[in-house]
């Protein structure tokens, strides 16, 4: 007690001795002002480190600073609750994120069976609009016939008899009759066409309702009530003017 009470008068009287110097006299000196804690090692009857950095003599081995603190973070968890996830919450979280991926999955192919639905219904228009074509070319070409025969009538009246005049007119009257049949036959194929077209249109519209509802579905799963990333937006709108 009485070694201790010595070294710390003796650290005070050099701490002040060097803080009384200006730091020219501390720099000749060979003092330093960040080591005046340090004890001289010549110095008689003093140890190398100060009092305060010696080990207590009665100091006894402790816990560490790391598992205290571990003991402390576990006792505030068990104080405020803290629970580890039990099987069925993992099991009720893996499920949730399955169906969350099958409603992509059918997402994307909804999305796909749309996109062939609509080239189906494009290529459907385009021989809507030939086989219209096809019927303006072979009413021009009934037209024509009809105005060659009203002139062949005139010109055979005067040279030919009734007889080849009525053959004649019969051939090109079976000629007729034939083009009305082609005619009749393709007006029937435009009309299931048409009908087939309309319905296809009806289950575009129902498809894309569906596709907009699943959208939905998928982003309140997904991000609840915060708003979503921009390219989902953009996704969703996308598939609702599609």
């Amino acid at each position: 007690g009485d070694d201790d009470d010595d070294d710390k008068d003796s650290e005070k009287d050099a701490a002040n001795d060097v803080s009384k110097m200006n730091p020219e006299e501390s720099r000749q000196n060979g003092h330093d002002a960040t080591k005046s804690d340090v004890a001289d090692d010549s110095s008689p009857g003093r140890s190398r480190l100060p009092h305060r950095f010696r080990p207590s003599r009665t100091a006894q081995p402790t816990e560490t600073f790391s598992s205290v603190r571990s003991e402390d973070r576990f006792s505030r968890q068990l104080s405020a609750g803290f629970d580890l996830p039990s099987s069925r919450e993992i099991e009720e979280k893996t499920q949730k994120q399955k169906q969350e991926e099958e409603k992509k999955k059918e997402e994307e192919a909804n999305k796909s069976s749309c996109e062939l639905q609509n080239a189906e219904l494009f290529e459907l228009r385009a021989r809507l609009n030939e086989t219209q074509s096809m019927l303006e070319d072979f009413a021009q070409e009934r037209n024509y016939n009809a105005a060659k025969m009203a002139e062949l009538s005139e010109l055979l009246a005067s040279s030919a008899t009734h007889e080849q005049i009525g053959e004649y007119l019969k051939k090109k009257a079976v000629q007729v009759g034939d083009l009305n049949c082609e005619v009749q036959e393709l007006r029937t194929k435009l009309a299931e066409r048409d009908a087939r077209t309309h319905a296809l249109e009806q289950e575009r519209d129902a498809n894309r309702a569906m596709l907009v509802e699943l959208s939905r579905i998928v982003r309140i799963s997904a991000y609840g009530d915060e708003d979503p990333p921009d390219n989902v937006v953009a996704i969703a709108a996308a598939a609702a003017t599609a």
